[in-house]
């Protein structure tokens, strides 16, 4: 069978809730819900369109003052979530419409502003990322030798590992990291816990020995008639 063969579907788009900028801020996770939330769509991007979103930000970014494209950049990566999102983003009642206009809609438009276009840009990665067949778990071994390289890591070193996963894998490694976590926490409560158990035991053996040793006469004491 030939790529052309295959029937042809619909694109893979994903709903998902944006907090407008322009909306007063809400406390916890009630924001989801809260007046100001819409639904955005965000499709999985053919190689096409992502060369595009490559080529477009590398333009962009070099005219608004990058030296050289580099996509650690702050200028770069800038551009490269402005113009990804601009292309992945479409109408959630109509996902063959484009959400923005263009890229400049993006970067002038208040209601993208603070990290609202970080966090849709992940939002793309991530649903871009799940499309795909490869595990993002990591392994018990691979988390473990992570956790403690890291440890090691210098503060002002540059970390090298966490910002190159994918996003699937960085949740992964999130998650699992919060189990580890969570695991300690019971594991030492538990332990807390019988001390605290083997004090009161102590403390109650010591005090019945006290009792019995004050009931029982002392030698001597007894009379004879």
């Amino acid at each position: 069978m030939k790529l052309h063969q295959i029937a042809k579907g619909t694109r893979n788009v994903k709903n998902v809730p944006f907090r407008l900028a322009s909306s007063p801020p809400v406390e916890g996770d009630d924001w989801q819900n809260a007046p100001g939330t819409i639904q955005i769509g965000i499709r999985a991007l053919t190689p096409a369109e992502s060369s595009e979103v490559l080529a477009k930000a590398q333009e962009s970014a070099l005219s608004a003052g990058a030296k050289e494209w580099l996509a650690t950049h702050p200028l770069c990566e800038l551009h490269l979530m402005v113009h990804l999102v601009a292309i992945a983003c479409v109408d959630s009642e109509s996902p063959s419409e484009p959400f923005f206009v263009s890229a400049k809609e993006v970067f002038e438009s208040p209601e993208i502003a603070g990290d609202n276009l970080a966090y849709l840009a992940q939002q793309v990665r991530a649903h871009n990322d799940s499309v795909g067949p490869r595990d993002a778990e990591l392994s018990a071994e691979q988390l473990i030798a992570v956790l403690i390289r890291e440890a090691e890591r210098p503060e002002n070193a540059p970390e090298a590992f966490f910002s190159r996963l994918r996003p699937s894998s960085q949740l992964s490694c999130f998650r699992s990291t919060a189990k580890l976590l969570t695991s300690l926490l019971t594991a030492r409560s538990l332990s807390g816990l019988q001390e605290t158990i083997s004090s009161i035991e102590t403390e109650s053996a010591s005090e019945n020995s006290s009792e019995k040793s004050a009931s029982e006469p002392e030698p001597g004491d007894g009379s004879e008639s």
